[in-house]
């Protein structure tokens, strides 16, 4: 399928679901989108969240990890599809969702600023999930060296077990490199649901927490013909509100080729 295929099946799912009835928000794991792409690259990645401490208005789900594959058309423009699961307190882990996702690349609109656009559709696999359509911007000011990631997401879930209005989510990373291969950062999360008119504060998410990222070029280890690195990440991030876990734990690893 050619990325204008891939592309326009991405906005005919949008559509419809922007005019479906109202959602319901799920859980997942966290992740930081920056905008730019490297055209004809392949990715695999694999990301873990833990989650300890809940109140009586959280979602109590210890484990959650999603599998992904994607590919780079161009520079511009990425698709990718997921399998995504989760294991409840005192559960068996079930596969939740399965989904695919879009991104775009708009390049710089400043010399340190560049700008893209995420869409993703995810239809649920397990009774008790829904299916959402997730979209938004992708914003990055900095560059490699140092840089804050700004990824103001929307979420809109239709079909069963869906809510009412539309869930805004954010995902905030400041990110600095130490050296050639490693850089530390600070990223935060939320989600407040009915954005609209949202509900009192004890049911909005948010949480914030450091993280440290590795990157190492597997090229010859892996003896491949194309270049190939693994990327680490490995975060801990404290609840600040009711919703979210006392504590978050995220193990993220990837191989881009």
């Amino acid at each position: 399928m050619s990325g204008r295929l891939v592309a326009a099946a991405l906005l005919g799912f949008a559509t419809a679901a922007l005019f479906a009835p109202p959602q319901h928000a799920r859980a997942g794991v966290f992740d930081i989108k920056a905008p730019e792409i490297t055209g004809g690259e392949w990715e695999f990645a694999t990301n873990h969240t833990f989650q300890h401490g809940f109140s009586p208005s959280a979602d109590r789900i210890g484990h959650s990890f999603e599998i992904f594959t994607g590919y780079a058309f161009s520079d511009h423009f990425k698709a990718g599809a997921k399998l995504a699961f989760d294991r409840f307190l005192g559960e068996s882990t079930h596969l939740s969702v399965a989904g695919i996702e879009g991104q775009f690349n708009f390049g710089k609109i400043a010399p340190l600023v560049a700008i893209g656009w995420f869409t993703a559709l995810d239809m649920r696999a397990h009774s008790d999930e829904t299916n959402t359509l997730t979209f938004g911007p992708l914003i990055k000011f900095g560059d490699d060296t140092l840089s804050l990631t700004v990824n103001p997401l929307l979420e809109r879930t239709f079909g069963a077990n869906r809510e009412k209005g539309l869930t805004l989510t954010y995902a905030v990373g400041f990110r600095a490199g130490v050296r050639e291969g490693l850089a530390l950062g600070i990223e935060a999360y939320g989600a407040i649901p009915e954005v609209a008119d949202p509900p009192e504060s004890h049911f909005h998410e948010h949480r914030i927490g450091p993280v440290i990222y590795v990157d190492q070029d597997v090229t010859s280890a892996l003896a491949s013909e194309r270049a190939t690195k693994l990327s680490l990440e490995i975060g801990a991030f404290v609840g600040l509100s009711d919703a979210a876990p006392d504590w978050t734990g995220k193990i993220k690893a990837a191989l881009t080729w």
